[in-house]
């Protein structure tokens, strides 16, 4: 009997080997590779409703850029990327992290949909309380965001203005287990065109930006402990502000602190 075990489990041990090669094989071949990520890019796109790519180039491991990246929802949600850059370090995951060594997208329009006029009460919204922790660490080394315009549609406007216009976002973040937090390195953002309308002249509203850095804090744990800091610069063609802003307290009672001249 022993003598037919030994030589079975020496081909079950074979056979275990090998499925693991390919399927690290495969591994490879779709994560760092141009025609493996062409490949997962078109079975996202089969498998999401409203997922749409254009041009696919590089991969995961050393960079994947990708043209043309939006996503239309049947409720009215949007998001349309002009160009989109991704690199991870795959040395992370055996600590069952994930670092995104690069992230940035540019042109990027993100319209939310219409608010609806339903009658009913709105369920309440439980901010002390809410399901933070991430089943694996995320660390962002490089966040940068170029261009990024928010609108958020309405039912009495078809052409809504924007409601925020971002130029540049340079930013770092993480999340683990214990704390959530983002430090904004730069940040400059233009004055929405709405303000037109406010009693600002078109002229005024084309110059005038807000630039700022600071941090932001969040603790995992119930209520949500926030900690941060944000010190901001506004340019118009009157002169100019300084503000700096403290926030403390937790999510669903922040206490801010404003200085300013």
């Amino acid at each position: 009997m022993l003598r037919w075990c030994s030589p079975l489990l020496q081909i079950f041990a074979w056979l275990i080997g090998g499925l693991l090669a390919l399927m690290f094989v495969a591994f490879i071949g779709l994560t760092a590779t141009t025609p493996g990520a062409r490949w997962l890019a078109g079975q996202a796109q089969q498998q999401v409703a409203g997922l749409s790519m254009g041009a696919v180039e590089g991969n995961l491991w050393q960079g994947l850029r990708i043209d043309q990246l939006a996503f239309h929802a049947q409720d009215g949600l949007s998001l349309d990327i002009g160009k989109a850059d991704l690199a991870l370090d795959w040395r992370q995951f055996w600590h069952f992290n994930l670092l995104i060594k690069n992230l940035t997208a540019k042109d990027v329009v993100l319209r939310l949909p219409a608010p609806s006029k339903s009658t009913a009460p709105a369920k309440p919204f439980d901010l002390a309380d809410l399901p933070l922790k991430l089943p694996v660490g995320i660390q962002v080394a490089h966040l940068q965001l170029d261009y990024f315009t928010l609108v958020q549609q309405s039912q009495d406007e078809p052409n809504p203005q924007p409601s925020l216009m971002l130029t540049t976002l340079q930013a770092e973040g993480r999340a683990d287990a214990e704390m959530i937090s983002l430090k904004i390195n730069k940040i400059v953002a233009g004055m929405p065109a709405q303000a037109v309308a406010d009693g600002y002249t078109d002229e005024a509203a084309h110059k005038t930006t807000i630039e700022g850095q600071g941090a932001l804090r969040v603790a995992v744990a119930t209520p949500h402990q926030i900690q941060g800091h944000l010190a901001t610069i506004v340019s118009m063609p009157q002169g100019w502000a300084l503000a700096q802003m403290a926030l403390g307290g937790n999510l669903a009672n922040i206490k801010t602190q404003l200085n300013g001249r």
